[in-house]
């Protein structure tokens, strides 16, 4: 079969050139502008990242000086606390006035005191005594709490307790100690003063009491001798020498009209009880059908006595009655 060919039309020709050539521009366009602004936005996009990266780092960095000026007022407090505590060079002297008249206030015996070489540090110095006392426990305790309550801040240390010897008789323990006294030294003022610091704090003096406490040195002593409770008065036998009190009621009987009762006594005895026997403490008065009446004789003070009336009923509690005279 032969081919044929259509033949395009004259106005086609003419419209498809303009469009090649419009399709042709709008590719270069979008090759050189638009791929051109994706790129730049991009990396826009990672310069905004990283930025908030530091604004996060920035905020960071902030809070942490604002925790570090927060610590320093606190600090500066405290610094401010320590130099009202601590004592200057011209209060030092009276040191040693002091630890005498703690020591004799509490009742020891000064067997030794002696000054010992002090050390200076950047902030303050120490001072230190030697001591060797003699006395009671609670004495010890009374002169420690007389050290806590000077005004300088005086600290303890190479605290060792022994025995007293032969010559020290009279005192249970023999304690040899350090008082170390620290002096502030203030250093040179430099910059601007902290902001609004803190007043110090009140010190609240320690008192040592013993409060009627043993000396754990010290040997016990031997309780008194308690009295001799007063013998306890003959019981007669049988139910005469019961008390009331004593007694358990178990039974009731009725025969020819009358009521009799059982109970029992220490050591699961029984007894048999009927109007008008006698008991070590009371009587018994009436047996009905409800329980037994018993009167009581008990103490009524001034070397005199009372009665009770006590009602006694089956697996109840016994329940007194006024007095009966």
């Amino acid at each position: 079969m032969p081919l044929t060919s259509t033949p395009v039309p004259p106005w086609l020709e003419r419209l498809g050139i303009p469009l090649a050539l419009g399709g042709l521009v709008l590719g270069l366009g979008w090759y050189f502008f638009v791929s051109g602004y994706g790129t730049e936005i991009e990396l826009r996009r990672r310069q905004l990242d990283a930025l908030s990266r530091e604004l996060g780092q920035g905020a960071g960095l902030e809070r942490q000086l604002q925790d570090r000026k927060s610590r320093n007022r606190k600090l500066a407090s405290r610094l401010q606390g320590l130099e009202a505590a601590l004592p200057e060079e011209k209060t030092a002297a009276g040191l040693l006035r002091q630890l005498q008249e703690a020591t004799v206030e509490s009742g020891l015996k000064v067997k030794g005191i002696r000054k010992m070489p002090g050390r200076e540090g950047e902030t303050f110095s120490r001072q230190s005594h030697g001591l060797v006392l003699a006395g009671a426990y609670h004495d010890l305790g009374g002169f420690f709490g007389r050290l806590a309550g000077l005004d300088p801040i005086v600290s303890l240390e190479d605290l060792r307790i022994s025995a007293a010897g032969v010559e020290d008789s009279s005192h249970a323990l023999t304690a040899e100690l350090t008082a170390v006294l620290h002096i502030y030294q203030p250093p040179a003022r430099a910059g601007e003063a902290p902001l609004d610091p803190a007043p110090p704090a009140p010190r609240t003096p320690y008192r040592y009491r013993a409060r009627g406490r043993r000396d754990p040195f010290a040997l016990p002593r031997a309780p008194a001798p308690l009295p001799q409770a007063a013998p306890s008065a003959v019981r007669p036998p049988g139910l005469k020498g019961q008390r009331v009190s004593e007694l358990r009621l178990v039974g009731l009987v009725k025969a020819g009209g009358k009521f009799t009762a059982l109970a029992t006594g220490p050591g699961d005895r029984s007894f048999v009880l009927k109007k008008g026997d006698r008991l070590f403490d009371g009587q018994v008065l009436e047996i009905g059908g409800d329980g037994v009446v018993f009167a009581r004789r008990v103490d009524g003070g001034a070397g005199g006595t009372r009665t009770v009336r006590v009602v006694k009923r089956l697996n109840a509690e016994p329940v007194e009655a006024s007095d009966e005279r």
